[in-house]
This record gives structure tokens, sequence and C-alpha cells, in this order.
């Protein structure tokens, strides 16, 4: 007896966006890639005040606007697969989100991105938040790292 089984090509994402914490003014980058029959469809930005933000998407034209002005991103066959920012900004902290198109389905990709405040002579950050509050579904590893740049001696 011969049993024929056969098995479908399935689209699949290679590179999902992860979680990041950087300084303010360092780079940072999310990623997003796909491949076969699956397409990334755009980008979105939820910010710890809950405003909800379209990055990018296929058709945008020119340069990015707004909040974003100051962010690259990376197109290739497959839609908009990386989102970078030479410059981080105290305010692109939030809930990154790669939306994608995957066999007819929709999918989403989350992370977070932490941009922890620089101490200056004459100026330093404090956030009134606890980042349980910001980021309820915050990795443990974010917090720890943040609590260990939190004990490091002013400069």
């Amino acid at each position: 007896m011969l049993i024929n089984i056969m098995f479908p090509v399935i689209s699949d994402i290679v590179l999902e966006p992860s979680n990041t914490a950087v300084v303010e003014g360092e780079w940072m980058n999310m990623n997003c890639l796909t491949i076969n029959q699956s397409e990334v469809r755009k980008w979105s930005f939820y910010s710890y005040n809950r405003i909800a933000s379209t990055i990018y998407r296929p058709g945008f034209s020119g340069r990015l606007r707004g909040l974003f002005e100051h962010f690259d991103v990376e197109i290739n066959a497959n839609g908009p697969v990386s989102i970078s920012a030479n410059s981080t900004r105290l305010n692109d902290a939030g809930v990154y989100t790669c939306h994608c198109g995957i066999d007819g389905r929709d999918a989403e990709y989350k992370a977070h991105l932490i941009v922890l405040g620089k101490n200056s002579h004459y100026n330093c950050n404090f956030t009134t938040y606890s980042l349980l509050d910001i980021y309820p579904k915050i990795d443990i590893a974010l917090i720890i790292f943040y609590l260990f740049l939190s004990q490091l001696p002013l400069v």
C-alpha cells in the first residue's frame, strides 16, 4: 500500500521584530522579514500614552512625516521590512507592530522599544512611570537591564 502525503508550501516570517532597549540618541532597528508569498503590509506604533500611529505602509509618498520623520524604512519586494532611527528620541518608546499577510491571513508581530534617558551635567531625565505601568507585557530581561543601568553612577 502506497500512502501519498502532500505538504503545502507554507509562507512564513523569517525575522520578526524583537524587544529592544536603547539609550536616547542611539541607533535603533526593527526587522520584519517574510518569505514566499508573504508580505509586510505596514508598520504601526502604539505609544506609552496610548496613541496609535501608522509609521509606514506601501504607497506612502515621500519621506516619513511627523513623529517619524527621523526614521528610515528599508523596502524589498515583500514590503517595508525594516525601520530604523539613527538617533532615538524619548518619545520613540512604545510598541512597534509589523502587519503581515501570510497565506492570505493577517498576522501581527509586536516588539517593545524602551528608550532610556541620558544623564548630563545640565539635565537629568527621570520617568514618573513604572516600566510595568507603561509596558505590562515587557520581558523581565529588559527590566533587569533597566535596573542595572539605573544603578550606574552619574558622570
